[in-house]
């Protein structure tokens, strides 16, 4: 009877820890959805397996993104010992799993998952972190062996609005003290339709006093998704009351162009390229073309932005001809873009004024101009960003952006790593050479810079160091506030055989 009794409370016992282990478990367990997690981890490392321009290894890019847990515990060790991978915690082994085939992204993915869950069980850093703050160190560390232009954007860091727009009520303002003072109301949005003035103050933003947020906290308060609520406390210029409203958002694109005219000459600055670019570009231009001579367009300082509008923008100085070529590893990644219109400018001289932070969609319409000499190109060496990347939604409401191919201008040069080149360099020259200018222009060497182009026309077929020797012709810099390059430019529109012969040499 006795052994009975201490059998039966030792089965007891070890039923009730197992029980107690499973609930514990259980409950860590219900903060990371498996097969959610599951869909992310092997739909991002497929994607990076099938659509990165280069062919990847997938047991590097998995054991990489495993190592990413250091970011939320650096006690966290992942090693790859033979045909097992294991993971010590505080330098104490923890578990492990068989190593899954190289190329097998789904049992990575499951495995992947494996060691979160066990790391749980360890680690209450692990334990107290979100499904998204798990997911991101590994993810980035994932994308961090492609190229630097792959990107793991998580739902807060998403910059669409930048492109395509963002929720807001319409106004400007500025910070003074405890309060902000509107200083511009924009048409037609919500905070002109409910009839606010400028010098009215906002003292609150969804009951947050003004003094308590930062320039940033302020600027993610007022923005918000499409169609959202806004509450705002408001005080009348030159009254002492104030009143608590509610504003709905519309969606707000930022303006990216500014021009002005000097005399016959349209100056234009194109900030960067979104949805709303190529059409104000167009109506711009039209509106002045009886008074249009000639045309600079500056786009120092421009990142870039959507590559459809960097295309349609090229497109209204062109009658034919190809504007870029895209190409890559996967099928869908090659593409032709031509176009398609008619020049709406008559072919009036162009100048296009670049620097070494003019990016992307910016060189593709530099590029494309200049290499189907509808425009002659001033400044210095272009940044040289000439990938695309091809974005992939995550079940988590997060994006992968993966580099999957490559921009061609129409001349056939591969832009990554090389950029726009310009045919009057400014690298060497600051505010102070405007009197030089004549001197500048008459020291041009066209042997020399025939010869220049046509190496940089060669340079995709040559290596990553032939390239840098290549910018160093005209390094990269920063020119933005140069005011040498619009004068430069005026000076070389207003000579037709100087034009027409930069022109030609870009033949």
């Amino acid at each position: 009877m006795k052994l009975k009794k201490i059998s039966f409370f030792y089965i007891l016992t070890i039923l009730i820890t197992i029980n107690i282990v499973t609930i514990a478990y259980a409950k860590q367990y219900t903060k990371l959805d498996i097969y959610k997690a599951e869909q992310i981890f092997n739909l991002t490392l497929t994607s990076i397996k099938n659509k990165y321009i280069k062919p990847v290894n997938i047991e590097k890019i998995s054991m990489i993104g495993l190592n990413g847990l250091k970011e939320i515990d650096k006690e966290v060790t992942i090693a790859n010992d033979g045909n097992r991978i294991s993971y010590y915690y505080k330098t104490k082994p923890v578990g492990s799993f068989q190593k899954p085939e190289k190329q097998d992204e789904l049992d990575w993915s499951r495995s992947i998952i494996k060691a979160i869950l066990t790391l749980k069980g360890r680690s209450s850093k692990i334990r107290n972190s979100t499904p998204d703050e798990i997911y991101k160190p590994i993810i980035k560390a994932m994308l961090s062996e492609l190229d630097g232009y792959s990107k793991y954007i998580t739902e807060d860091e998403n910059k669409i609005e930048e492109l395509e727009g963002f929720g807001g009520i319409g106004i400007r303002y500025r910070k003074l003290g405890n309060f902000l003072e509107i200083t511009e109301i924009i048409p037609n949005l919500p905070a002109a339709e409910f009839g606010l003035k400028e010098k009215d103050r906002i003292l609150k933003i969804e009951n947050n006093i003004i003094t308590d947020l930062s320039r940033q906290e302020i600027i993610h308060n007022l923005r918000g998704k499409n169609h959202s609520n806004l509450n705002i406390t408001i005080q009348r210029k030159g009254t002492k009351t104030s009143e608590d409203i509610t504003l709905t958002r519309k969606i707000i694109t930022p303006d990216t162009i500014q021009y002005k005219m000097d005399n016959d000459c349209l100056m234009i600055k194109i900030i960067s390229f979104n949805k709303t670019t190529s059409p104000t570009l167009k109506q711009l231009i039209l509106e002045n073309k009886d008074t249009i001579n000639s045309i600079i367009i500056d786009i120092r300082g421009n990142p870039g932005g959507l590559l459809d509008e960097a295309v349609k923008s090229a497109n209204l100085f062109l009658n034919q001809g190809l504007i870029l070529s895209t190409k890559g590893r996967h099928k869908d990644s090659f593409q032709d873009y031509n176009a398609k219109g008619d020049d709406i400018t008559k072919n009036k001289p162009i100048a296009i004024i670049i620097d070494g932070k003019t990016a992307s969609a910016a060189e593709i319409f530099a590029g494309a101009l200049l290499d189907q000499q509808r425009a002659i190109t001033i400044g210095t060496t272009s940044f040289g960003k000439g990938s695309v990347q091809t974005v992939i939604p995550l079940p988590n409401m997060s994006e992968l952006a993966i580099t999957w191919s490559n921009f061609y201008t129409p001349s056939g040069y591969n832009l990554n790593h090389l950029g726009v080149m310009p045919l009057i360099c400014t690298s060497r020259y600051n505010n102070n050479h405007v009197n030089k200018i004549g001197a500048i222009i008459s020291n041009i060497d066209y042997k020399i810079l025939k010869q220049n182009i046509t190496k940089w026309r060669d340079s995709s077929t040559k290596a990553e160091e032939n390239k840098n020797d290549l910018r160093e012709i005209c390094p990269a810099k920063n020119q933005r506030n140069l005011n040498l390059a619009y004068k430069i430019a005026k000076v070389i529109l207003n000579n037709q055989q100087l034009y027409q012969k930069l022109l030609e040499i870009n033949h």
